[in-house]
């Protein structure tokens, strides 16, 4: 149970950096003819995650007072400024070129890691980036493979840098089943990305096998890409609904609006969370005033079941969960039950 608490807290607090990148940044002018390739890399991560991360370029701004916004547009919100020589990774591109300023070029993913799990990242406008010119990868279709039962048992994309054609074989544990679509995240988390792919969340129809990039979301969240078993849309693709965690329940989960990228939830659920229209199930394990009166209420209704003391009796932790769903237009909560659980 400590593990999964330090991962859901790790999490939430990769999400919620914003400070100024000032205090750690180390400062170099790199040429073009110095661009390098680095592994993505966060100081202070798990070893065992650095060697997961795809490539990245290490490059510098080059004017003061750049602002980094949270999606690749002027429409979006200023999360902090950069300044000239400040060291930045290239994660990715937007799909679509720009022109501001009389300048047209692309947005360009940004990523600073910084100490204690602090990190910026979003968008800059690439005229304040030193870049050579560069044309984004965009990702193709190749196949469907089938089981022996004739169901889909994994997808096969592709992209090219250069003359060089490269194959992405993804297993059913990578991509998600939702209606008539496959949900596809690719970011700089999974192998064989590249720091001029288009990061993001895909769908491809099952039908008509149409790949199409959906939204920038689900991929480039340090300490939630590559960590989720699970990502879909509500109805009509206002939200995208992400589970963020890697080991036993209960998890994170996550919601985002699409039309301004904003996170909008981020809690727990159990088991499973239901999607319906713009409402998802989650659960607490740690009350308010309005939550323990309900909690208090249902122990004092519901004796611990057998099977629960038995299990507490072998060293798991038993503990009251209150089940409940959020609308995410409103942020309404409503409880809708509570249930006994145990955990290790």
């Amino acid at each position: 149970m400590k593990k999964i608490i330090f991962a859901i807290l790790v999490t939430l607090l990769c999400l919620g950096c914003t400070r100024s990148p000032k205090e750690t940044i180390t400062k170099s002018i790199i040429s073009e003819e110095q661009l390098t390739l680095d592994e993505i890399y966060l100081e202070n991560y798990p070893q065992e995650r650095k060697t997961n991360f795809g490539t990245s370029c290490r490059t510098n701004i080059t004017e003061n007072n750049v602002n980094v916004r949270i999606f690749p547009s002027l429409e979006s919100e200023v999360i902090t400024q950069l300044q000239e020589d400040d060291i930045v990774q290239i994660r990715g591109f937007s799909n679509e070129k720009s022109t501001i300023d009389n300048y047209t070029g692309y947005w360009v993913n940004i990523f600073v890691p910084m100490s204690n799990y602090r990190h910026i990242e979003g968008w800059v406008f690439s005229k304040f980036v030193n870049l050579p010119e560069i044309e984004p990868v965009p990702l193709n279709f190749v196949e469907v493979k089938l089981n022996d039962n004739n169901h889909i048992d994994g997808i096969k994309l592709s992209y090219s840098l250069g003359d060089d054609l490269n194959f992405i074989d993804l297993s059913s544990a990578v991509y998600t089943e939702w209606g008539k679509y496959l949900i596809i995240v690719w970011g700089p988390y999974e192998y064989n990305y590249h720091y001029t792919c288009i990061p993001g969340t895909y769908i491809l129809d099952k039908e008509t096998f149409e790949l199409k990039h959906v939204t920038y979301l689900g991929a480039l969240y340090a300490g939630i890409g590559g960590m989720n078993s699970w990502t879909r849309f509500t109805n009509n693709f206002e939200y995208l609904i992400q589970d963020a965690g890697s080991g036993n329940y209960p998890r994170g989960i996550f919601a985002w609006r699409l039309s301004d990228m904003k996170l909008v939830y981020k809690g727990i659920y159990y088991g499973y969370s239901r999607i319906r229209n713009n409402t998802i199930g989650v659960v607490y394990n740690t009350f308010d005033y309005e939550l323990s009166i309900y909690a208090q209420q249902y122990r004092e209704e519901n004796p611990m079941p057998q099977e629960i003391v038995e299990g507490q009796d072998k060293g798991l932790h038993a503990g009251l969960i209150v089940d409940c769903t959020i609308n995410l237009d409103t942020g309404e909560r409503e409880i809708t039950g509570a249930r006994y659980i145990l955990t290790e």
